[in-house]
């Protein structure tokens, strides 16, 4: 089987490196490696969340709730909206990022994403043939332009990515 044509043409995406490749390459110790750039959190999982998987181990065998109203609810009532406002699913934001290009892009579409930030989105949008309208970070002061995000916006702009804290400057977008 042939893939999309593309798909073909894309370079791959290419991941940040393990902690065994950066202790190797650099001659150091891996629990003295904190990896920023790959959201990873270097304290381990809350306690809290380790006993919410204990309490529900033994339910693993079955499907969860699959409308999570109780979620719904509670992120609704956090964010001032509507229940009917909030989408929640996914198992990580690629699958929502991915989810969200199959919905709403068609061929010839644009999606705008300042640069640098998470090069995912563009690496996934691309597979729908969205094009990708580049945005300014402003590296000196570390900040988003948000001007050359409006100056971006055309008819043809069906998202726009806003990554925060961003990712690899680690910067809060207000």
């Amino acid at each position: 089987m042939k893939a999309r044509q593309i798909v073909e043409e894309m370079d791959s995406y290419v991941p940040g490196r393990s902690q065994d490749e950066i202790a190797s390459d650099f001659n150091l110790k891996k629990e003295d490696i904190i990896k920023l750039g790959s959201n990873e959190n270097p304290w381990g999982p809350s306690p809290k969340a380790m006993k919410a998987i204990e309490d529900e181990i033994r339910s693993i065998n079955r499907y969860p709730e699959s409308q999570l109203h109780e979620l719904v609810s509670e992120v609704a009532r956090y964010s001032d909206v509507e229940p009917s406002q909030v989408i929640i699913g996914g198992d990580g934001a690629d699958e929502i990022i991915d989810v969200l290009a199959k919905t709403f892009i068609d061929e010839g579409d644009e999606f705008i994403v300042p640069l640098p930030s998470y090069m995912y989105y563009e690496y996934l949008l691309k597979q729908y043939g969205a094009k990708p309208v580049y945005a300014r970070w402003d590296l000196e002061a570390n900040e988003l332009d948000v001007d050359s995000i409006f100056d971006s916006i055309s008819p043809k702009t069906k998202m726009i990515f806003l990554c925060s804290p961003n990712n690899p400057t680690g910067t809060l977008i207000d």
